[in-house]
């Protein structure tokens, strides 16, 4: 039993052996099968596989999956199950082998084509590292900066063309050469530093230093130093870039020199230089800035509003104003003003700059400063020494005047009273019997005389009152149709003898005059007797009462006279003076009924002219209020210099007599060329200036004069426009603005009219441009100035009513109703006839648009109550009256 037992045992461990050979052997088969598609599938997936690949390919799968259903069999013995492996097995391995010899030629070429493949691969791998190595190389042979590479004993083994530029050194000069030839002894000790801290794998960041080039310069240069690594991550030598900074020393070495030049520059013409932030208003100046500051300590802070605080009070308000408005400005800036020095001087500053930007775009003023008191006050004395001279030939004039006055005063005393002597004389005597009749014509030249002595008494009386000031008015309303039909009356008995021709005129609108009658009577005697004296016999004068304006009215008197030259139309209306001066003059008088008329005009706020042709007659008009003041216009000051440039036509030279015979002092120019010859070299207050000029429009001519030059702050008081014949027209204005706005024009165009500008009087802004009306109240509220906008010429005119504006600012070409029409209305309203208008509008006009506006001046000018000489005159001559505030403040600051 024991032996059966044993040999059981020992078939069941033969069997179980067997089993797991089979299962071994089932295995690998399988794998092997398996494993024969995947390598088909490789070395086939160049070119698709034909139906011998695919059917290798099945069959192998085929006999894998038997190998498995066997190796199930040997575990779970199943008879039908192996048998069926069995057969699967065996058909699946015809298959291959029938498959793999439709293969068989092809398989040598397709085994050498993976291996050709396999060179390609890395071929292309080597090409992509060369190539790189080529790009590397070319970026170092393209750098401006000089490469050199050196192993640890700093023997040098690359060497560039930047390198050879800037050491003068081929590269086959260079490789294998110690970079010690390129150390001035000084540095040799650097470069052992250097060369150590390279054995440690340090880099050396980037200093200045100096090398020797080939040629024995020295330059200076800026080095950077990084390890040179294998592949292996050792330190093999050291990569060494170098930058050539000879230019950059000799280009700061030039800078510094200038600097210093620029500065001894500025030291000795006594000029301290300054810059100061916009946006913070932080300012950095130099030691002179603060020495014309009077500043001792450098160390004092400095900004913005320090300056302004610094500023003569009477002139802090422009100096903030034209500083505020810079941000937006490329304009040059300019500002004279007063400071207080700590010990209590006063002293003249003129500080000039520019705004610039740095390179962050943020805007900066720069500029110099200067102490200009000596030069004010050297300026002051040659004003003063002119004006004496002047006076001086005043004076002498004067006295020569008052001698040929008195000369002929003696005569004219002496003829009336040699009369009234005489005949008083003959009828004294008793003994002298005459008829009635001649007593009575005895008496009669004695009564005439007496008057004539009485009429010039009385005019030497009245002209000393007036330059007293002490002639009395009493203004009151006024008959003036029966006034002049009482002075005709009288003038009739002088040009009745001689048979002269008077008439005269009124103008039906010319109503409810508030004159004082008796100087508005002695007027008009003057004007009518001296026209009766100066016209032959048969002559024709003309007395005319016209309306100027809704404020003023004009009288005039037209002579067919003698007429007067044009060069001695300035004598008139002067004191003492006549034309046919001396003892052999042939007409009488003293002298003084033309300048006790002007006087008395003057003194009630009017004015006086003559319009004279030699030969046919002449024109004498004098311009009165309709309300008369007695406070008189105020005499021209002296600082003004006006331009009127108005093409050639008789509106020039009406507006320069009436100026010349107010004591202004004008110049005229009918072209714009003229204008910008006589602005570059005198310096123009006022301007009056034509639109229609006959070389350029007049806007485009003053945006040339705002460009810069001694004129380009005047301003405009007048705009005309005036066709080649005809007649034109004209308005006062406040003064004219360019678009885009600049603040520091806006800020000057509203200092005269600061008393105005007060809280509930708005400034009307009347443009039709959306943007431009933002703007302009924008910059207006900005200064504290209350503003209303409308977008049309019939809005504005409508809305002054209700609005009481302190001012208007107006855009001259809109839709409907222009500029130009508004401003007429304007004028015909009492109520609005003195609204400052500031007009804001493009420089550049277009033909049409200058075409427009010459229709519009044509059809008020074609109508009725406009009088273009009279609003040229009176605009001129108002701003002539005003003290200049710069110059007020400098007289009072020299005083």
């Amino acid at each position: 039993m024991d032996a059966m037992h044993g040999a059981a045992l020992d078939a069941a461990g033969l069997q179980s052996s067997l089993q797991w050979a089979w299962t071994a052997a089932d295995l690998g088969i399988g794998l092997v099968c398996l494993g024969l598609p995947l390598g088909l599938w490789r070395l086939l997936r160049r070119q698709p596989l034909d139906a011998a690949g695919w059917l290798l390919s099945s069959a192998a799968l085929l006999v894998a999956l038997a190998q498995g259903a066997d190796i199930w069999a040997v575990w779970q013995p199943d008879g039908a199950v192996r048998s069926w492996a069995g057969l699967v097995t065996a058909a699946g391995a015809a298959l291959m082998a029938g498959a793999t010899w439709r293969l068989m030629p092809r398989l040598p070429r397709l085994l050498a084509q993976g291996a050709t493949d396999s060179q390609l691969q890395d071929m292309g791998r080597l090409g992509e590292v060369e190539a790189e190595a080529r790009r590397l190389a070319a970026v170092v042979e393209s750098s401006a900066d000089a490469i050199v590479v050196k192993t640890l004993d700093g023997r040098i083994t690359n060497w560039n063309a930047a390198a050879e530029r800037m050491f003068g050194y081929t590269a086959a000069e260079a490789v294998g050469q110690p970079v010690q030839m390129l150390l001035p002894p000084e540095r040799e000790a650097e470069e052992m530093h250097i060369l150590a801290r390279l054995a440690q794998g340090q880099q050396v960041p980037p200093f200045r230093t100096v090398r020797v080039a080939k040629d024995g310069r020295r330059l200076d240069i800026s080095v950077q130093v990084s390890p040179l690594r294998d592949p292996a991550g050792r330190v093999i030598g050291g990569v060494k870039s170098a930058r050539d900074l000879t230019h950059q020393r000799q280009i700061e070495t030039a800078l510094r020199q200038s600097e210093a030049r620029l500065r001894f520059a500025l030291e000795s013409a006594g000029l301290g230089d300054w810059e100061m932030a916009l946006d913070t208003g932080a300012i950095h100046r130099s030691r002179r800035h603060d020495q014309c500051f009077g500043i001792t300590d450098s160390a004092q802070p400095w900004d913005r509003d320090r300056l302004i605080a610094a500023v003569h009070a009477d002139d802090r308000a422009a100096v903030a104003a034209s500083l505020q408005s810079l941000a937006d400005s490329s304009a040059p800036w300019h500002a004279e003003f007063r400071v207080h020095w700590p010990d209590g001087s006063l002293h003249w500053l003129r500080m000039d700059a520019r705004v610039s930007h740095d390179d962050g775009g943020v805007p900066r003023l720069v500029g110099i400063v200067a102490d200009v008191t000596a030069m004010r006050t050297a300026e002051q004395a040659r004003e003063q020494a002119v004006w004496l001279a002047a006076e001086n030939r005043r004076m002498q004039e004067s006295s020569r005047l008052k001698s040929l006055f008195l000369a002929n005063m003696s005569h004219e005393l002496r003829t009336p009273l040699n009369a009234i002597i005489g005949f008083s004389d003959l009828l004294s005597r008793d003994d002298h019997a005459a008829d009635p009749a001649r007593q009575q014509q005895w008496l009669q030249h004695i009564a005439s005389s007496g008057r004539h002595l009485l009429a010039m008494i009385n005019d030497v009386l009245d002209l000393s009152k007036v330059e007293a000031g002490k002639l009395d008015f009493h203004p009151e309303p006024l008959d003036l149709p029966a006034l002049v039909d009482e002075v005709m009356s009288t003038m009739a008995v002088l040009a009745a003898p001689r048979g002269i021709a008077l008439s005269s005129s009124i103008a039906p609108e010319l109503r409810d005059l508030v004159l004082d009658p008796a100087r508005l009577k002695q007027v008009l005697l003057n004007y009518l007797s001296n026209a009766i004296k100066f016209t032959p016999a048969g002559g024709q004068v003309v007395l005319r009462m016209l309306g100027e304006g809704p404020q003023r009215w004009r009288l005039e008197v037209e002579d067919s006279g003698i007429g007067i030259p044009a060069d001695r139309v300035g004598q008139l209306f002067v004191e003492f003076q006549q034309l046919d001066d001396g003892l052999s003059k042939r007409h009488q008088g003293t002298g003084l009924g033309l300048a006790l008329t002007r006087r008395l005009v003057e003194a009630q706020g009017g004015r006086v002219g003559v319009y004279s042709d030699p030969g046919r007659g002449s024109r004498f008009y004098a311009v009165l209020p309709r309300e008369a003041t007695t406070a008189g216009a105020p005499a021209p000051h002296p600082d003004h210099q006006q331009l009127v440039a108005l093409r050639d036509h008789p509106l020039r030279d009406g507006v320069a007599r009436e100026l010349a015979q107010a004591g202004v002092a004008a110049d005229t120019a009918a072209t714009a060329a003229e204008v910008l010859r006589l602005a570059r070299v005198r310096r123009y207050t006022e301007l009056a200036i034509d639109l229609g000029l006959p070389d350029s429009s007049g806007l485009a001519l003053l945006d040339a004069l705002r460009s810069g030059g001694p004129s380009r702050h005047a301003a405009v008081k007048a705009l005309a426009l005036t066709p080649p014949s005809g007649a034109g027209v004209a308005f006062p204005v406040a003064d004219v603005l360019a678009k885009p706005l600049r603040r520091a024009a806006l800020a000057r165009a509203l200092v005269p009219l600061r008393d105005r500008l007060v809280p509930g009087r708005p400034v009307l802004v009347v443009d039709d441009e959306a943007a431009s009306r933002e703007l302009m109240c924008a910059a207006l509220q900005a200064s504290g100035i209350d503003c209303t906008a409308v977008d049309s010429g019939a809005a504005a005119l409508a809305a002054l009513g209700t609005l009481r504006p302190a001012a208007m600012v107006l855009d001259l070409m809109m839709p409907g109703v222009d500029g130009f029409q508004v401003l007429h209305e304007l004028r015909r309203q009492p109520r609005w006839a003195d609204l400052p208008v500031i007009v804001w509008s493009a420089l550049a006009l277009g033909v049409d648009e200058i075409e427009a506006l010459s229709r519009s001046a044509h059809a008020i000018a074609e109508g009725q109550g406009h009088q273009a000489q009279a609003e040229v005159s009176d605009a001129m001559l108002r701003a002539a009256r005003q003290p200049r505030p710069g110059r007020v403040a400098r007289r009072q600051g020299a005083g």
